[in-house]
């Protein structure tokens, strides 16, 4: 075994070492499976086995004991990792595994590593594989992070002196010359020394306003022994400090309750219960036997964190016991992530139970994670001792478990605790099965399955055919494999395994094969050929023969592809083909066209014959041969005098930090203006354009500068070329290379210099900042001539030596596939190119950039000749079709190279040449008037080429679906049209990129457009050759809208026009803005408007009438080509119930029953009743109101859409009864009026008079009395009268009304509805609406008062006054005394209402921050605002939509993952407001008053009656200037003397740096460094700051709390904050 070990250790360094230190888990894979084969139990086992000796043999005696005495400490230690570990214990080698293999890993680093100095001068940052490492500033491993965690605790375990010291600075020392990080933390937990121990218990209480401190020590508390645990145990329940989200965050990550457990009671009680057991030793029996799962969840946490193994009996006991207890223990396996451990225990409760609540909870785990998706397992691989010892029994018990359930799936829900949600269904348990009998290779069960293949789903049939064929080779999986040939389902992943299939297809196989061409799917087709061209040619033939000669056309087309492939490889002659197709008698035209491709020369149709219109290998003996302008300058750039360079940026910064408080009105890049700091921003100022120094803040003191130190253009190029930014800015620029790479770039590249130099500026104070500097100086200040020729002549210098090698592009670094990179993609090459790209400022410049390209070019051209890996022909690397052209122009190039570029090989659907794009086309032409033929001829080649093809793809099928757009003209129109004769059109995108010619056909035929100048006697010739049917013009001109014209033109049909626009606007959802201005020829009807559902009536009928119903209906069913999904459904239901063809009883019944939102809308839409349209009306708009009511049972988003369906509906009824909308809607609430008079009148029912009345606030209630006297409530034995059946119908009714009526005014008044004057006056006569209307004050001009005091016209204009109304006129206040004096109870809030105003800090700002930091109970922030027509989405917050005004609210919050935030509810960040139409944002001074007034009152209720704290801040004042002013108040009372405010910053000298604060947003930046990341936990149970004002907004005392700790930044101990204040 020693052996075994040193090969395995030796083998696992040395690929770690050629890979940068990168340990894979293989070797953890092969590591476990050598203790697996020597059945070694223990880490003692292991090194008594041979490990030991090995390491001898690798290292020393020494080494090797001091590495034996850190593993066999792992045995103490949790041994679970990562984000989700449990706090449990095992002495067991497989659980240790990963930890003892950690430590061994680096053995060479690790020997030499002096661990004190390491924990002290650096960080654990750079990791790998399953093994993390320290590294060194310029980012190389120095030593593994888990030897050093064990080496450390070792050293405070023995009491080292040092170690003990360096402790006790990091946590008391106040200077942070020692840091307390993670790894700290850690090592103390490890090592067992209790003095240490204890340190870090004094801290975590004395943790204060440090809540990532509590959260770095407790997650890390459980790490160590259960002594330690224990200890902290104490000191939570001692202090309470579970009240601490960070501290409740840890607990619940030990016990394993995932922070889903948000009510601390039940948190407290397991930890309680189990702290007892830990540390007194509490009887474990009555917790196991309890009837509380709690006590048996905590019982169990308890057991396991001593040892796991010793959980097993009492685990049996409550998997035997009653059904809370089974649940609990479950639930606990799974909770900790100990199923693999217990799997056998859970397979005895699935065996024993048939309760489906249990079987739910234990069959989660029971396979693999994969299994619960809907995607392929039987390629998935497995472990092949997962189902080894899973009892025999378990697929027929699996199988009652199936027929146990009633429906496809059951949940589990809230038992035995109510967080509890599982999920289990039919599919995954006979998935599972399936999986079984393969893993024991169970053939019977699997024929079992096979024959009862017809009840599985797709999916299940998919994995059993893979299953069949690849793994198991039955002798009935060719069967099923041509089976599922037939079905749609599985027919893909057949084609695929067919293709896979190593032995050629038998010929009834074939044959199966080629009966599948009756399909219409032409990637089926594709696939079909692929299949049948990898069998032997003669079969090939055979196979063409048969089908040629079939009587299926679509067979016989499918034979002449194969012919044309045959063709393509030259495996058939021209005279055997002509003989094979001569077998079709009388071909079709398709059949003809695929013939003549068949004789023609195919050459001309590819890349390499130039497609006929040029020449893809073009001389370029007019482009000059590479020269060296400046001789070594590679090795002059790089050896730059570092030292002096330094010297003068460093007084660059010093002038940064001379003006850190400058304030500065700053520029965002959508030209938005923004209050900036020097010290945190550098950006243009607002006001300007482009990016020239004189656009910056303080240019004058740069350039200034600039002359001082004369900093010259290689200065500039020199920071520009060798600083890295971003977050591997620090990382040197040989990291990752090769050994020999590094060893020959070192030619001309001094790596020492420049490394030095970036991790120098990278570390500089106010670095960024610097470099944005010097690159605005480069930009604007000098001209480039010095520059270009230093980097050309290095980037030539270095191609001209490796480029006659074939090191070129051989892979020079380590590290992922997706990283890697050749000597020309190295960063800094590219960089180089990249710089010389800025300054072609001469055609002498161009001229030599282009020539590097092109030999780069030709390069790479060889190599692909040479590997075959690649085309043989390539446009110009490098060089974008502006550079191409202008070497054409220079005449370096023929125009072949421009073709070339347009045809490039390289390109997919996403990358095309520019000459593509029409703006950039647009662009280029001006330029280069030559590229409008190179861009013309392309274009008809590529439609030539497309045009003649079969089923499979051609070369250029890529550019005729995405690139060539627009296709204009009549002729290709025509062409297109005609070729996509028998195929159906792809209606929607198109993802899979098959790129069969119904969807390319398709898609070019949507790019259709007419020339200018095309007529519809230029349409009528080109259609002229084809036959074409009206129903194919019809089909395209609604898919290609720009042919609506000269299509209906053409077709001569009267009012066709009209119609194909009516059916456009009612079917698509995107319609563009020239969509728009022919539809608005029409109507008035916005595009938002038709997308809700609108409906234009008057229109439709219009259309109906002049087209007549033949062609109406041959129209209506070309419709669906106007859509990309079902749509256009909705414009023939619309059409067909304004037509009369619904028929409107049973569609009210229907949407009653399926409550669908489309025939809701339709409502409005059928014919009112001639003789009594004003009653239908009526009737209608109650069941629409009645659907209304019966939403609110629905969540928000299902409210919000059924509200717009009502909304729509009714707005369709107002069309077609001929009114606008608002005046619609009160006509109907008052329409009954006469008719319910009589019921305000006594009536007398057997011994009583009965009658209804309305009360002050308009609610109507019986009025009963028996002779003189009054009754409460109607006799019960009245109940069933007749009379009183139809009365309390009435009060129902009414009452209903006055409830939306009073929603309705309050609506009016947020909205600014519009009323006349005699129309208000006229709901006075309502008795339910007049009680509410009189006393509301109205608005008209400057006019305001109550409605009865009011003196103006009829026709007069009025609204219901808003309280901003009366503020704007000066007499709100005095209202509101008229209220209280003539005691006026208003029916809501309108005078008394809040208003809200955009406050002076908010002017010319797109967000309102006001609200910001309060955190919201979701729940109850939901049920408050749905009630206010607010809609929550997970995408987008919480959202309202003002669709008069397309104004769109959103409030936005945040959360915070693997944070104390994690058990937090969400904080509100800002309020804004975005055009409903353009999703622009909307200045807040620019949003109406009245909708910002009421957004800012909903986000004020939530506020105020959902916040967590339940506090109600005040948010209609400035808000950053009273909190300045605390600021400067607490300061002095705080004596923090180092602390300043600056208009909207405050200004923070720390011991260790210095720092602002944002006074709105509370954001911490480090003066001349980063932002610094400090949680704010929100909740009311945080550490919390005394602040002696009455204000209790959170934002505020989490700004003050942050000022506060930076003053003091020597004693923060925090290890999430310390790294970026000492980074």
């Amino acid at each position: 075994m020693k052996k075994q070990l040193v090969q395995f250790l030796q083998s696992m360094e040395h690929k770690a070492k050629k890979e940068g230190y990168a340990y894979q888990y293989e070797d953890l894979d092969q590591f476990k499976a050598i203790i697996k084969e020597h059945q070694l139990k223990t880490v003692e086992e292991l090194f008594d086995n041979g490990l030991l000796d090995a390491l001898m043999e690798l290292y020393d005696q020494a080494f090797a004991e001091e590495l034996k005495i850190y593993c066999l400490k792992q045995t103490t230690y949790a041994f679970q990792n990562g984000l989700y570990r449990r706090s449990m214990h095992s002495h067991s080698l497989e659980e240790q595994a990963t930890n003892v293999l950690s430590i061994l890993a680096g053995g060479s680093l690790n020997k030499e590593a002096n661990v004190i100095d390491v924990v002290r001068y650096h960080q654990a940052r750079y990791y790998q594989g399953f093994v993390n490492f320290y590294s060194d500033q310029k980012e190389y491993a120095i030593a593994s992070q888990e030897f050093v965690h064990a080496k450390f605790a070792h050293l405070l375990e023995e009491d080292d002196a040092e170690a003990m010291q360096y402790v006790q600075e990091a946590i008391f020392g106040e200077n942070n010359v020692a840091l307390l990080t993670h790894s700290l933390i850690q090592s103390i937990v490890h090592s067992n020394n209790m003095k240490a121990v204890e340190w870090l218990g004094q801290l975590l209480i004395a943790a204060q306003r440090q809540e990532g401190t509590r959260q770095a020590i407790l997650e890390n508390a459980d790490r160590g022994t259960p002594h330690v645990l224990i200890y902290f145990i104490k000191l939570i329940k001692e202090h309470d400090l579970l009240r601490f989200s960070a501290v409740q965050r840890a607990v619940e990550t030990w016990i394993g309750l995932q922070y889903v457990v948000d009510d601390k009671k039940t948190v407290q009680k397991l930890l309680d219960i189990a702290y007892d057991v830990l540390a007194n030793g509490a009887d474990i029996e009555p917790l196991v036997q309890s009837e509380d799962a709690i006590k048996n969840y905590a019982a169990l946490w308890a057991i396991a964190t001593l040892h796991v193994q010793n959980i097993e009996p009492a685990l049996q006991q409550l998997l035997q016991g009653k059904k809370h207890q089974i649940l609990s223990a479950l639930y606990f396996a799974h909770a900790t992530n100990l199923e693999p451990y217990l799997r056998f225990q859970i397979l005895d409760v699935i065996m024993a139970h048939d309760d489906l609540d249990i079987l739910t909870m234990a069959m989660q785990d029971v396979f693999p994670i994969y299994m619960h998706s809907k995607y392929h397992f039987y390629d998935r691989s497995i472990h092949p001792d997962y189902f080894k010892h899973y009892p025999k029994a378990l697929i027929p018990r699996l199988e009652q478990i199936v027929e146990l359930m009633k429906k496809q799936e059951y949940t589990l829900q809230g038992k035995p605790f109510s967080w509890i949600h599982y999920t289990l269904t039919k599919e995954y348990i006979i998935n599972g099965t399936m999986l079984l009998a393969v893993a024991w290779n169970d053939h019977d069960y699997i024929m079992k399955i096979y024959n009862n293949r017809q009840a599985l789903t797709p999916n299940q049939r998919e994995n059993l055919l893979g299953f069949m064929v690849e793994q198991l080779k039955m002798s009935v999986a060719d069967t099923f494999l041509i089976e599922c040939l037939q079905e749609r389902g599985t027919r893909d992943l057949a084609l695929e395994l067919i293709k896979k299939k190593k032995e050629p297809l038998d010929d009834a196989q074939i044959e199966a094969v080629e009966q599948l061409f009756y399909l219409k799917s032409g990637a089926t087709k594709q696939a079909l050929v692929k299949v049948l061209v990898t069998q032997p040619t003669a079969k090939i033939v055979e196979s063409t023969q048969r089908l040629v000669k079939n009587s299926k056309q679509d067979l016989r087309l499918g034979g002449l592809e194969l012919l044309v492939e045959l063709k393509k490889a030259n495996h058939i002659s021209i005279q055997e083909i002509t003989t094979i197709a001569g077998g079709i008698a009388k071909p079709t035209s398709r059949e003809r066209e695929l013939m003549n491709v068949l004789v023609e020369d195919t050459s001309k149709k590819t890349l390499a014959g130039g497609y006929d219109i040029f020449q893809p290998n073009y001389a370029k003996d007019a482009i000059p041969s590479l020269k060296v302008v400046i001789k070594n300058s590679a090795q002059t750039l790089t050896s730059f005098d570092s030292e002096e360079l330094k010297a003068k940026l460093q007084r660059l910064a010093d002038l940064f930090e001379e003006h850190t408080a400058y304030e500065y009105q700053a520029r965002t890049w959508d030209n938005r203006s923004y209050d900036a700091i020097l010290g945190s921003h550098l950006s243009p100022l607002y006001g300007t354009e482009g990016e020239h120094i004189q656009n910056y803040p303080l240019a004058d003191v740069w350039l200034q500068w600039k002359e001082d130190v004369q900093f010259t253009e290689l200065d500039c190029l020199t920071v520009i070329l060798f600083t890295k930014q971003g977050y591997s800015g620090k990382e040197p620029w040989d990291k990752e290379l090769i050994d020999e790479a590094k060893e020959i770039l070192a030619k001309w590249i001094n790596f020492d210099n420049m490394n030095d130099f970036n991790y120098w500026i990278n570390t500089l104070a106010h670095g960024g900042k610097v470099c944005d500097i010097i690159d605005l100086l480069y930009n604007t200040e000098y001209d480039h001539a010095a520059s270009f020729n230093y980097v050309y002549s290095a980037l030539v210098e270095i191609f001209q030596e490796l480029s006659n090698t074939a090191k070129w592009f051989e892979r020079i670094n380590i590290g992922t596939e997706w990283s890697a990179y050749n000597y020309e993609t190295y960063p800094l090459y590219q960089k180089l190119m990249r710089i010389c790209e800025r300054h072609l400022d001469t055609d002498e410049q161009f001229t030599q950039l282009f020539s590097l390209y092109a030999a780069i070019t030709t390069l790479h051209e060889q190599y692909n000749r040479e590997t075959e890996k690649g085309p043989a022909y390539l446009p110009i690397l490098y060089a974008n079709d502006d550079m191409i052209a202008q070497a054409h122009s220079l005449k370096l190039v023929p125009v072949d190279a421009c073709y070339l570029k347009m045809f490039n090989p390289q390109a997919d659907r996403y990358r095309v040449a520019d000459l593509f794009h029409s703006k950039q086309r647009d662009q280029l032409i001006t330029s280069y008037p030559f590229l409008a033929e190179v861009y013309e001829k392309s274009v008809e080649r590529i439609i030539d080429i497309e045009l003649s093809r079969g089923d499979m793809r051609t070369e250029v099928s890529h550019f005729a679906n995405h690139a060539v757009n627009p296709i204009v003209g009549v002729n290709y129109f025509a062409r297109i049209l005609h070729a996509l004769k028998g195929l159906t059109l792809v209606r929607g995108y198109s993802w899979a990129g098959d790129y069969t010619k119904r969807e390319v056909f398709s898609s070019m035929l949507e790019h259709c457009q007419p020339a200018p100048e095309d007529t519809v006697d230029d349409l009528t010739a080109a259609l002229k050759p084809y036959e074409l049917t009206e129903e194919e013009l019809l089909n395209a001109m609604m898919y290609t809208p720009a042919y609506i014209p000269l299509v209906s033109e053409y077709l001569g049909w009267q009012g066709l026009e009209s119609a194909a626009w009516y059916f456009r606007a009612h079917t698509t959802n995107t319609l563009s803005d020239k969509s728009m201005s022919r539809i608005q020829l029409y109507t008035n009807i916005t595009a938002n408007e038709f997308r809700d559902g609108a409906f234009a009536k008057e229109w439709l009928l219009e259309c109906y009438h002049t087209l007549g119903k033949k062609r109406f209906d041959k129209l209506y069913h070309s419709a669906k080509y106007a859509s990309e999904g079902a749509t256009h459904r909705r414009a023939q239901m619309f059409a067909d119930a304004a037509l009369g063809y619904l028929k409107l009883k049973p569609l009210m019944e229907e949407v009653a029953d399926k409550r669908n939102k489309d025939k809701l809308r339709c409502i409005g839409l059928i014919p009112l009743s001639k003789r009594s349209p004003l009653k239908d009306a009526y009737q209608r708009y109650q069941f629409i109101q009645g659907f209304l009511q019966e939403s609110k049972q629905f969540g928000a988003q299902r409210r919000e859409s059924e509200g717009l369906a009502c909304r729509i509906a009714i707005e369709n009824l107002a069309r077609n009864l001929g009114d606008d909308v608002t005046r619609f809607v009160w006509r109907m609430e008052i329409f009954e009026l006469e008719a319910i008079q009589h019921y305000f009148e006594p009536v007398e029912v057997d011994d009583i008079t009965l009658h209804l009345q309305a009360n002050d606030k308009g609610i109507v209630d019986f009025v009963i009395y028996k002779g003189d006297k009054p009754l409460k409530s109607i006799p019960a034995r009245l109940k069933k009268n007749a009379i009183v059946q139809e009365i309390t119908a009435v009060r129902k009714q009414l009452r209903d009304q006055q409830s939306r009526s009073r929603k309705a005014f309050e609506e009016a008044m947020e909205k600014g509805t519009i009323f006349t004057f005699g129309e208000m006056k006229n709901l006075l006569a309502h008795p339910v609406l007049a009680p509410m209307l009189e006393k509301l004050y109205i608005v008209s001009g400057t006019t305001i008062g109550l409605i009865k005091n009011i003196k103006i016209d009829d026709d007069a204009e009025v609204r219901i006054a808003h309280p901003y109304d009366l503020y704007a006129a000066k007499r709100w206040a005095e209202i509101q005394h008229e209220v209280f004096i003539e005691k006026i109870v208003q029916p809501f809030k309108q005078v008394f209402r809040e208003l809200y105003v955009v406050n002076a800090d908010e002017n010319d700002k797109n967000i309102s921050s006001r609200y910001a930091g309060h955190q919201i109970q979701p729940q109850k922030t939901i049920a408050l605002l749905k009630t206010r027509g607010w809609l929550a989405s997970y995408d987008e917050g919480l959202r309202k939509i003002y669709y008069d005004q397309d104004i769109v609210v959103t409030m936005y919050a945040m959360a915070d993952w693997f944070s104390p935030a994690d058990i937090e509810a969400p904080t509100i960040e800002y309020v804004a407001f975005y055009n409903r139409r353009t999703g622009q944002p909307i200045p807040l001074q620019d949003v109406p008053p009245l909708i910002f007034s009421e957004a800012m009152r909903d986000v004020d209720l939530v506020v105020s009656v959902a916040h967590i704290g339940g506090v109600d801040p005040e948010a209609s004042f400035s808000t950053i200037e009273t909190r300045a002013a605390i600021v400067r108040e607490l300061t002095q009372m705080l004596k923090l003397t180092q602390v300043s405010v600056e208009k909207q910053y405050v200004l923070i000298e720390g011991s260790l740096a210095r720092y602002n604060v944002h006074l709105g947003s509370g954001t911490v930046h480090k003066v001349g460094g980063t932002m610094i990341p400090i949680l704010a936990v929100q909740s009311q149970h945080r550490g919390r700051i005394f602040l002696p004002f009455a204000d209790e907004d959170p934002r505020t005392a989490e700004i003050m709390s942050k000022i506060v700790m930076l003053s003091e930044d020597n004693k923060i101990k925090d290890p999430s904050i310390l790294q970026w204040i000492v980074q």
